[in-house]
């Protein structure tokens, strides 16, 4: 019997993306209320909320795993995604500065009264410009709920995303549970050789996993 080629590597982007997989809670913080739940209830009561944790530690996959729920809660949602300059040169940054404004309040003005808007790395807009959109959406009664690597002023932060040795173990298991015997060794053993408790950003292990993978994936 012949052995069916291993074209699929586990790390590749499709499985990785944001949305691709449901955000894990650890602990117990919600009782028996949905995590989703209880976050949709506490945006309802801080309508300017934040999601708040450095890169690569699951912000976005947490806001693609709110929206079903979200999606039930408001009449429309406007979703905006940010994006960081390669650049180091302060003009350059400026104009990026602006640029991300301008997406921003295109969607914001677009967006009935009563909506919610979903900026995803408002780390990326300047002070001015995020108290503008929160000044809008207060005139407005629309809900703003953000991602940032740090607090925001006039935002109350929802949830905090963080990552442990354990949760980082636990997710990248669950990437390589169909994969064959060879990879998950393969991928225990470099996990083994790394120190998991200061690790971050997630993401970022996990296209360097891709790049340990690739090679021994028979084409």
């Amino acid at each position: 019997m012949s052995i069916p080629p291993i074209t699929s590597n586990p790390f590749s982007t499709r499985f990785v993306r944001p949305g691709a997989m449901l955000y894990r809670f650890a602990g117990n913080r919600y009782g028996t209320v949905h995590p989703a739940v209880a976050l949709a209830a506490d945006l309802r009561n801080s309508p300017i909320g934040l999601i708040v944790g450095p890169h690569g530690s699951g912000k976005s996959t947490l806001l693609a795993t709110l929206m079903p729920t979200l999606k039930s809660h408001y009449p429309a949602i406007a979703p905006v995604q940010l994006s960081a300059t390669a650049s180091s040169r302060w003009l350059a940054q400026l104009f990026h500065l602006r640029r991300m404004s301008s997406l921003v309040s295109a969607h914001q003005r677009t967006l009935i009264d009563g909506g919610l808007i979903v900026i995803d790395g408002a780390e990326q807009l300047s002070r001015l410009a995020w108290l503008r959109i929160v000044s809008t959406a207060r005139r407005r009664r629309q809900t703003v709920l953000a991602t940032s690597h740090r607090e925001l002023d006039g935002g109350d932060v929802l949830f905090r995303t963080g990552n442990t040795p354990a949760m980082v173990r636990w997710l990248t298991e669950s990437l390589i549970a169909e994969a064959p015997e060879p990879t998950v060794a393969l991928v225990s053993k470099e996990l083994s050789r790394r120190d998991l408790s200061k690790l971050t950003n997630v993401r970022e292990l996990w296209f360097e996993l891709y790049d340990v993978v690739q090679p021994s994936l028979r084409p």
